[in-house]
């Protein structure tokens, strides 16, 4: 009686595992979600294959969501071809779509689930002038935003303002970006300037994962290895190989369930930049994802932590948004542009040593397929929408940089 409770207990589990993880991705989706899901992926995956193109042997990690929230926001109070364009960007196509797609995106961040996620937003203005109140509003709505005034005449405390904001966002960390107080013009009172910070700490502490945190040996190339603090032991995973695209691929859950973790692996280590041209199409990254399977494996997954500072529209240098005139933004009536968007993140893979024994309890095996990630690979934290809330590529050991 004993060994079918088990056994019910077990397939209970796995069934609402897969249930919960069952991908929602359909390309004849014409939904508002599904819409700006799939742009959202092939933003992040242009700008990740970029990137490596750029810097081949680096490192890095990207966030794309709140230039989204901030430029939903925007569109709010755009007109014309300018908000034609803001929308075309996110695949939106009205208010409605924005505010809705939007304010979900950021509150499923910010819910309160066991996993560590936290997304904030500011504006500022100059303390002459005051803000309206359907932007206030159109702020707090859309992204869960605060308002707050500097005062551009005096540049270095309007700097110190700011940071003082981000270093209060976080208890763990004190990343600020790295500015200068020379961006502040004391000669334009019409200038806005939006500030956000992410903590997201992907913890790995779920029944279905290995306990275990070990060193493993690291290829950076050459026939070098250095190493690198990888989760190890056997564990329930959704698993695929894709000769297609020549590369693994591998889902694991993250305490709390909400999020996922998904590593697409080359099998040679030099074809990622190969790999990652591919996974610019969301049909591609989802349909991997798609052909995965969950099973029992034993595995070495590397982690890490990335810390990022940058201007937030620099992903969108096509947007023009600091040549663009908002309306009804200030009181006085004067148009609006944005002349900065700072953010700092902090992304962290959970690297506790939990107590308990070193295999997850549903795949005790001993004799299980190993699945070894010891090479350059493109990360993903996903939603359990299948949005894409971080990414990033691991080169080697090092601080993830912008």
């Amino acid at each position: 009686m004993a060994k079918i409770s088990v056994l019910i207990v077990l397939l209970t589990f796995i069934l609402s595992l897969i249930a919960s993880t069952k991908s929602k991705y359909c390309k004849h989706d014409d939904s508002a979600m599904k819409r700006f899901i799939d742009r959202n992926t092939a933003i992040t995956g242009t700008y990740l294959y970029e990137r490596l193109v750029k810097f081949p042997k680096q490192s890095y990690s990207i966030v794309t969501l709140p230039v989204y929230c901030i430029v939903a926001h925007l569109a709010y109070h755009a007109k014309g071809d300018d908000y034609e364009k803001l929308l075309e960007f996110m695949n939106l196509r009205d208010e409605h779509e924005m505010r809705e797609v939007l304010s979900a995106a950021v509150s499923q961040i910010n819910y309160k689930s066991d996993t560590s996620s936290k997304l904030t937003f500011k504006v500022y203005g100059d303390h002459n002038q005051e803000f309206t109140r359907s932007y206030k509003n159109d702020f707090i709505d859309i992204c869960q935003g605060q308002t707050g005034y500097l005062d551009y005449d005096c540049p270095e405390q309007a700097l110190k303002k700011v940071n003082e904001w981000f270093e209060h966002q976080s208890t763990k960390y004190n990343s600020v970006p790295t500015t200068s107080n020379e961006m502040f013009d004391r000669h334009d009172k019409n200038a806005v300037y939006y500030a956000t910070y992410m903590d997201f700490i992907a913890s790995f502490d779920d029944e279905a994962n290995p306990n275990a945190i070990i060193d493993i040996d690291f290829e950076v190339g050459h026939n070098k290895t250095l190493k690198f603090p990888s989760l190890y032991g056997n564990g329930y995973f959704k698993y695929a190989k894709l000769p297609d695209l020549d590369a693994e691929v591998i889902q694991m859950r993250l305490k709390g369930g909400k999020h996922f973790a998904v590593f697409y692996y080359p099998c040679n280590v030099h074809n990622l930049e190969h790999l990652m041209k591919k996974l610019q199409d969301p049909e591609v990254f989802y349909g991997g994802l798609e052909r995965a399977e969950w099973q029992c494996l034993k595995i070495h997954i590397t982690i890490g932590h990335a810390e990022v500072s940058n201007d937030l529209f620099e992903f969108v240098p096509e947007l023009c948004l600091n040549s663009t005139r908002f309306d009804r933004v200030f009181k006085s009536g004067h148009p609006a542009h944005v002349n900065y968007g700072f953010q700092a993140l902090n992304l962290y893979g959970d690297r506790e040593v939990r107590k308990g024994q070193l295999n997850s309890k549903w795949c005790p095996s001993k004799n299980l397929p190993f699945v070894k990630m010891n090479h350059a690979c493109a990360y993903y934290v996903i939603d359990s929408n299948g949005m894409n809330v971080y990414a990033g590529v691991i080169h080697g050991p090092q601080n993830y940089s912008t």
